[in-house]
């Protein structure tokens, strides 16, 4: 079924306290991260270099892993 929707409002998945950043993530991003239990969509400028690499930049949002 084809309901028209091309991105979901997700909170950022970053290990910051609090964090309640939304990004707008397309649904085979969403369904790429969720296959892998080590991938995460975070804001922009949220991913922790010390902890996770960035595997790909989509505008406002990343796919990182830890």
């Amino acid at each position: 079924m084809d309901d028209g929707i091309e991105a979901l409002g997700l909170v950022c998945e970053c290990g910051r306290t609090g964090c309640t950043e939304i990004v707008q993530v397309s649904i085979a991003n969403y369904a790429r991260a969720r296959n892998d239990p080590t991938l995460f969509l975070v804001k922009a400028g949220h991913e922790d270099p010390d902890d996770e690499g960035v595997v790909e930049t989509w505008g406002d949002y990343l796919i990182v892993q830890t």
